[in-house]
């Protein structure tokens, strides 16, 4: 039991997210420009917000 519910979580942690860019930025080696797509994982795209690279979602998108 313990096994499965570990599996689960370490299967959640790897869950993407796709952002899109407003900003050159490298990602995974390669130079994407702004309105390029990319995904990320969860923590990733906060730090791309923090960094302006991607849009914040606004009050409404994040509900």
């Amino acid at each position: 039991m313990l096994m499965t519910a570990t599996k689960e979580v370490a299967k959640a942690a790897r869950k993407t997210v796709t952002v899109e860019l407003t900003v050159l930025h490298e990602h995974a080696g390669k130079l994407c420009g702004p309105g390029e797509k990319i995904d990320v994982l969860p923590h990733q795209k906060a730090w791309l917000e923090e960094l302006g690279k991607v849009a914040k979602p606004t009050q409404k998108e994040g509900q």
